[in-house]
């Protein structure tokens, strides 16, 4: 059994481009883990990324599928798709992130070290302000949080067809997942690391949020890009390169804890 199943779920291009990097750098840092690529159409992103996904094959192996999403997109933002899917692939752990991060550590040992609540099933905050929403990074002990309350849970809240937040607001519907199924986390529990550099198409110049990293990320980042200079010949890995030298904010001790 795989320790770690990671779901990288991806609507659109913007989203489908960041997957060969994803693919390399989570499983370049993340040893006996698995990546389960979920996307509109597999045939399709087969053979778009072809090149791309082969030439990562060759250095990290074999350990990730690609498949289409378990159910239509019909009710829902696009960014809400990842909450209604079940990994097909089982592992002892589940882990539900943004495509557009690129992890530098092996982050199984800091959430196991960080649980909030050992009868919790899930690693996760609730973020603050009031609001019913729950970070988007999610972490979760696979067997006892896919239960079958879980899984009623989502089939209800999927077919609900006014249920249509996007941006910020998808993660309503993972908090009320969390609640419904599990019970919530404490609000005093803030731990919320990313691990990685958090490429964002919705933050740098001129947008809201900035694109930060630490030193010692981009660093790391530039040890991956010195070890595989053929595969930073393909624009979705370039644009990555490019951008952390062109738009981020360099930042001592950053650490990401909007929540």
């Amino acid at each position: 059994m795989y320790d770690v199943v990671f779901l990288a779920t991806a609507i659109s291009k913007l989203y489908e481009d960041f997957l060969a990097p994803f693919v390399l750098f989570t499983l370049s840092h993340n040893p006996n883990s698995f990546i389960e690529i979920v996307v509109e159409d597999k045939d399709e992103f087969e053979n778009k990324y072809e090149k791309q996904m082969a030439s990562v094959k060759e250095i990290v192996g074999t350990s990730f599928s690609v498949r289409n999403f378990q159910r239509e997109f019909n009710h829902h933002h696009p960014a809400v798709y990842r909450y209604f899917e079940v990994p097909e692939m089982r592992g002892k752990y589940t882990y539900i992130i943004d495509v557009d991060i690129m992890l530098l550590e092996d982050i199984l040992p800091h959430y196991l070290a960080n649980w909030p609540d050992p009868s919790l099933p899930y690693n996760n905050a609730i973020r603050r302000g009031g609001t019913k929403r729950i970070t988007g990074v999610h972490f979760m002990e696979t067997e006892k949080y896919f239960t079958p309350k879980l899984l009623q849970r989502q089939e209800e809240l999927y077919r609900e067809k006014n249920y249509r937040y996007g941006g910020p607001g998808n993660e309503r519907h993972l908090y009320d997942l969390c609640e419904t199924a599990h019970g919530l986390v404490d609000m005093s529990f803030r731990w919320r690391p990313l691990f990685g550099i958090h490429f964002s198409p919705h933050r740098g110049r001129n947008k809201k949020a900035k694109l930060e990293c630490s030193p010692e990320y981009r660093d790391q980042f530039f040890v991956v890009v010195d070890k595989y200079p053929h595969l930073f010949e393909y624009q979705v890995f370039r644009r990555l390169k490019e951008l952390l030298v062109r738009d981020f904010r360099v930042t001592e001790g950053f650490e990401e804890r909007r929540i």
